[in-house]
């Protein structure tokens, strides 16, 4: 039901109440993202034990990219976001690895840096390539980048920014078929209304993950939004064997076609996803594919028992850190976007959050 107009309007006593709310809750916030900041850094300077940092980012994205407005907003860092990060832990003393390397000497025992920054993307976007691969040279930081082998080469895009594209334009020029899908998963979101804000969209989408990923995406197929000239967004073969020759970046398993892995029951679908998603990327010629990585952290006893025959390890969506006896198959890592990590008090207050509150 929709709101009557009286039901909008609000005393002024009542603005002005929450208008004081907000303007103490703002200071608040700040305190409160300080102390978790001098938290996450007394944490990091004061390890006993030889200590694993992940730092995990999706896309990286100039403030003016079009693509921000096509996206979830915890996909989203900026070069510069990037860039202060790893100025912040090389000013911490860091060394920053290879993630394989590391679990390897790990494995074979030998001596572990004090504190090993390890840098990791999911997805396998265009905009690594584009945007942050020169920051990672410019600082000599290794990185893995876990791919998708099936959107690799193509202009796909997974099924946010699809459903996202459809839900940010006006109702009226949504394809009906699609419309009239989504509308059941939209809650109390003003769908029919008006355009959805990426917040809304955001919503929506977490809404959509009570579905398999196979099903969304045949329901997606009925109908698209046409563009003009299609843009690719994924790395393509020539990319990769770019960064490869670097010496700086390596690549890991993401599936096949990024899959939730939990929601697959076929034990052969399964296993094809994690472990042909290997055989597919090594065809490339781009090196051993030796790590794999949950996509949205879903993953089942079997499905954990197939990558552990295929890999050296493999990444989870945990929050943490990592010492010598964490299981090379439950990475934890530190998810950053520009919402929680745009300022390097940010950065340690997400840090300082994950290790107090895990």
């Amino acid at each position: 039901m929709r709101p009557n107009k009286s039901d909008c309007i609000k005393p002024f006593g009542v603005i002005s109440g929450t208008v004081g709310i907000l303007m103490i809750k703002k200071p608040l916030k700040v305190f409160f993202h300080s102390l978790l900041s001098v938290a996450g850094w007394l944490k990091l300077k004061t390890l006993q034990k030889p200590t694993l940092v992940i730092l995990t980012y999706h896309r990286i994205l100039p403030m003016d990219s079009k693509f921000r407005h096509q996206e979830q907003p915890g996909m989203i860092a900026s070069p510069d976001t990037l860039q202060c990060h790893l100025g912040l832990f090389r000013s911490l003393g860091a060394s920053f690895v290879d993630l394989e390397d590391w679990l390897n000497r790990k494995s074979a025992g030998s001596q572990l840096p004090k504190l090993a920054v390890a840098i990791t993307f999911d997805d396998g976007w265009r905009d690594n390539y584009t945007y942050a691969f020169p920051i990672l040279k410019a600082f000599e930081a290794p990185a893995t980048i876990f791919l998708v082998s099936k959107y690799l080469d193509t202009d796909r895009v997974f099924w946010p920014e699809q459903v996202i594209r459809h839900v940010t334009i006006e109702p009226q020029k949504r394809p009906q078929a699609i419309h009239e899908w989504l509308r059941d998963y939209a809650g109390s979101l003003p769908f029919d209304d008006r355009p959805l804000t990426i917040e809304e969209a955001d919503v929506l989408i977490a809404n959509l993950k009570t579905l398999d990923d196979q099903t969304i995406l045949e329901q997606l197929e009925r109908s698209t939004v046409s563009e003009e000239e299609p843009v690719r967004q994924i790395l393509n073969s020539k990319e990769l064997v770019e960064m490869h020759s670097s010496g700086l970046i390596r690549f890991g398993a993401h599936t096949r076609q990024h899959f939730r892995l939990n929601r697959l029951t076929d034990p052969l679908a399964l296993r094809n996803e994690i472990v042909l998603c290997k055989d597919d990327l090594e065809a490339l010629g781009v090196g051993t594919i030796s790590l794999f990585c949950y996509p949205n952290g879903d993953i089942t006893n079997q499905g954990e028992r197939f990558v552990q025959e295929a890999y050296l390890g493999a990444c989870t969506t945990k929050n943490g850190i990592n010492l010598a006896d964490t299981s090379p198959y439950n990475l934890k890592r530190f998810n950053f976007h520009d919402g929680n990590g745009r300022s390097r008090r940010l950065c340690f207050s997400t840090i300082g959050r994950s290790l107090i509150f895990a």
